[in-house]
């Protein structure tokens, strides 16, 4: 069976498949994941069409490539339409325009509009990237079309190299992401400055620009991110110390993933979305690739994190909420050299396995072969078991969903109200 995977875009006009196995090209977890599925897919001898809705190509690649959404679904005819979403309804209305019900594996917390898509019969499925992301779907009475498949972990990331002996005693620290807040970049510029007065031979390396997603992107004049988040939260680091380099930070720019498991292997720590309220991490491929390298994670106990790198038992994540006290945390973290080796050794075999980039691809192979009915592949919950996930589960066993959709509506009336 042809299975058709469709992507937005890309963040360059031309992107080689076989270079992003070997780790030469710069991507998001989002788009190398992607990418990875689908070329995974193809090298195991399936039928798998890719098209970059945008235009942007895919070269070098196993997978038969379309330069229009339309022809992609030709091609695809009966099979299966795979719709990797981070945003953008557009897609969709083409995709239904040509009569196509894909099956949406989304990278960002599911909305009530695609919990409509599903309800209505508009998608054939929704697949996420953690349980976490399922518990507002436990409620509707078609959870059991709804299923979660991890992302993959770059093969690249799980190939041991060698590493300096002093490693965890540099006080080194790396954060990677894209720059602004959707990954919490701007929380640790706020905290940094407190690790910096208590630690003044701590270093922060930036790797990845606000370009991560689009290399035409405008940056401000430190050529870190959009000129209103640095004025917001570079120049203040900037003029307190005198100069970033004075506050200790280092700008990596936007490193392939060669670049980063070398900037990894000679780090003490790694630091990923620490936000905590204002956006949620669904998975956080960063976190897991600096695990898989050795290399401990400092973040925030918020969103999929427990779930993903939690349970690693390769991540420190805080309940702090104050940044200051998140920095005090992060600042003694990184002075406990017998800690960060202990977090190092646990947490690099779990991901090595749970992400594997095998498994995850016989996990959509197995997917893709399946009926609607997707829910019971997922296997054993692995997220939090919180109030709310106990709540929406009995809602969706008991047909009661309209009760909690009835509460959370009234909520929302009074959040509005309060403003």
């Amino acid at each position: 069976m042809r299975t058709l995977f469709v992507i937005r875009d890309l963040p360059r006009q031309s992107i080689s498949a076989a270079a992003m196995i070997r780790g030469g090209e710069a991507l998001s977890g989002t788009h190398a994941s992607g990418l990875l599925v689908a070329e995974g897919l193809a090298q195991r001898g399936h039928e798998v069409g890719m098209c970059i809705v945008h235009g942007q190509k895919v070269v070098d690649s196993e997978c038969q490539t379309f330069e229009s959404l339309e022809s992609g679904c030709d091609w695809a005819h009966e099979g299966r339409t795979v719709w990797l979403s981070y945003g953008d309804a557009s897609v969709f209305e083409r995709l239904r325009g040509h009569g196509v019900k894909p099956l949406l594996w989304t990278q960002l917390p599911v909305s009530r509009l695609e919990r409509n898509w599903l309800e209505s019969g508009s998608i054939s499925g929704l697949v996420t990237v953690s349980d976490t992301c399922r518990v507002p779907l436990l409620r509707s009475s078609h959870h059991g079309r709804v299923g979660r498949i991890y992302n993959p972990l770059a093969p690249l990331f799980a190939e041991g190299i060698a590493v300096s002996p002093d490693r965890f005693s540099r006080r080194k620290v790396a954060y990677a992401g894209a720059a602004g807040p959707t990954k919490g970049l701007h929380r640790l510029l706020q905290m940094w400055k407190h690790v910096h007065r208590a630690d003044c031979g701590a270093k922060l390396v930036l790797a990845g620009t606000g370009r991560l997603y689009g290399s035409t992107r405008e940056l401000g004049r430190f050529g870190i991110a959009d000129p209103d988040f640095e004025s917001r939260y570079v120049e203040p680091l900037a003029t307190e110390f005198g100069s970033l380099e004075s506050a200790g930070v280092e700008l990596a720019g936007l490193l392939s993933p060669v670049e980063l498991r070398s900037l990894y292997n000679a780090s003490s720590l790694g630091v990923v979305n620490p936000n905590w309220s204002e956006y949620t991490e669904t998975f956080c491929c960063a976190g897991v690739e600096m695990i898989a390298t050795g290399l401990p994670v400092f973040s925030v106990a918020r969103a999929a994190l427990p779930e993903t790198v939690g349970r690693s038992g390769g991540a420190f994540l805080t309940q702090e909420k104050s940044v200051e006290q998140a920095g005090t945390e992060l600042t003694m973290l990184l002075a406990d050299t017998d800690r960060l080796r202990r977090l190092a050794a646990n947490g690099r075999t779990y991901v090595l396995s749970e992400y594997d980039w095998n498994r995850i691809v016989g996990e959509w192979e197995e997917l893709l072969s399946h009926g609607p009915e997707i829910e019971e592949l997922s296997g054993a919950w692995q997220g939090p078991k919180s109030a709310q996930y106990y709540l929406e589960r009995l809602a969706g066993r008991t047909h009661t969903s309209r009760l909690l959709d009835g509460a959370a509506a009234g909520l929302r009336i009074l959040g509005r109200n309060r403003r």
